[in-house]
């Protein structure tokens, strides 16, 4: 938020709502902050290890400049594998560096009850699962960084166990840095490879080892931006609203996560523009916002302002439209496949039979079809929290937290079947009343 580029890409976004002939086209500001490490870097024994900052890491959770000195932090460095509880209660971490395994949750395209249907009519997709770093398993990130800032640790290095081997650039999210619970300590990740040089030098010291850590940066002030375009209805149902929306900040290149995602939406907007206006019973209000990468203000500020004055009865929104990217002995390569990808439905069976008719017409490989009482985890996960029936489309490749999430990783074959899709099922729910969405009956999310 607030960079260059960002104030850039609202205006691109703004413009192209107007172009297309939205009415009530605004930027509405609202306050955040934004934090960005500007130095960073770790040796042990004397050896570089190659790393990235841990993102949110080394403040309160208010503005300030953060530092470990020019010198650096010099301390012992002890590595605690998953970080459990058993292991932070048998070893003495006050003051030293803690190196902790972060392993991704799992979830198989087959084996969850919460799936309500796979889209996989050829069969390719049965062994598929991806990496969930929304809901870890067990002792690991963040779980053990705070458990290591408890113990009064000096810091903490994450190894990144289940990502690309060679890969150290993991934009992490916030995980409630702002919202109560500050990630206080500096952090730093390492890959997979780079881990196991770590753990190898600490095992043959005897269990620790000298290590100098930095981290410089500061978490600032500043802008949140939430791009706003709306087109009337012209049914009885026209004071009602069905918000579609996408996010359009990101880290680092950011082609899938969200360039894709605005795309759809933008897509979304022209499509229903030239609409006959006679076809469009509700309201539509188009929406692409930042903040994705921090304490989430965007969005908290678009659900106090809109969701009564709006009536919104449905959100529908499209992030992430990517393709596979696996690792092999020669780096990160892409399979041609489309990235798993889960489309959350709240639990009214008309809306998930739209969804699901959609789904298989256009194709949409490899997607599932998630209940949102699950825990919804997706731009739109504010407004169900709030009460609002969802539809959201959620393309998970883990290297959209990367550097490496550049435009070849984009499924460009599925940009245009996944917005015709979303075409379909805006159109058909436009004509269902809201109860039939569910509005009356959502399942509210604790998540």
């Amino acid at each position: 938020p607030d960079t260059p580029a960002a104030i850039a890409a609202a205006n691109l976004i703004r413009d192209e709502f107007v172009r297309m002939g939205l009415t009530e086209v605004r930027i509405e500001e609202s306050p955040t902050v934004r934090w960005s490490a500007h130095r960073h870097a770790l040796s042990v024994s004397g050896l570089d290890v190659p790393c990235s900052p841990l993102y949110h890491s080394f403040t309160a959770g208010k503005p300030c400049a953060f530092g470990t000195g020019l010198e650096g932090l010099q301390t012992e460095i002890v590595y605690l594998g998953s970080g459990s509880e058993a292991g932070f209660t048998a070893t003495n971490v006050a003051g030293k560096i803690v190196a902790c395994d972060y392993h991704f949750g799992r979830i198989r395209l087959q084996d969850d009850e919460h799936m309500l249907y796979v889209h996989d009519p050829r069969g390719e997709h049965a062994d598929d699962f991806y990496f969930n770093p929304y809901d870890p398993p067990g002792d690991t990130f963040p779980v053990n960084y705070y458990r290591a800032q408890a113990a009064g640790a000096a810091a903490y290095v994450g190894i990144l166990v289940d990502y690309y081997r060679e890969r150290h650039s993991y934009a992490n999210e916030a995980y409630g840095a702002y919202d109560g619970e500050p990630m206080r300590i500096p952090g730093l990740w390492v890959s997979a490879t780079s881990g196991e040089t770590l753990k190898g030098l600490i095992d043959r010291a005897g269990g620790s080892e000298e290590a100098t850590l930095v981290l410089e940066g500061e978490l600032v002030s500043a802008t949140s931006r939430v791009v706003v375009g709306t087109l009337p209805g012209s049914g009885p149902r026209k004071d009602e609203t069905v918000v579609v929306e996408s996010h359009y900040d990101s880290i680092g290149p950011g082609a899938t996560q969200d360039a894709s995602g605005t795309a759809a939406t933008l897509a979304l907007a022209d499509y229903f523009v030239r609409l006959p206006s006679e076809e469009r019973n509700r309201s539509l209000l188009f929406v692409l916002n930042d903040t994705h990468f921090g304490d989430y203000a965007a969005h908290t500020h678009f659900v106090s302002r809109h969701l009564a004055a709006s009536k919104i009865v449905l959100a529908v929104s499209v992030e992430h439209i990517a393709l596979e990217l696996v690792d092999t002995p020669s780096g990160p390569k892409l399979t041609g496949r489309s990235a798993y990808r889960i489309i959350w439905v709240s639990p009214a069976e008309s809306l998930i039979a739209i969804v699901r008719e959609a789904v298989v017409k256009h194709d949409l490989d490899g997607a599932v079809l998630m209940s949102s009482d699950y825990g919804a985890e997706a731009d739109s996960t504010l407004l169900f929290q709030a009460g609002v029936p969802i539809v959201s489309h959620l393309g998970v490749p883990i290297y959209m937290y990367d550097q490496i999430d550049t435009l070849d990783k984009v499924d460009r074959d599925q940009l245009r079947p996944t917005v015709e899709a979303f075409v379909d099922v805006i159109r058909q729910v436009d004509v269902l009343p809201s109860a039939s969405l569910g509005v009356d009956e959502i399942i509210r999310s604790t998540t």
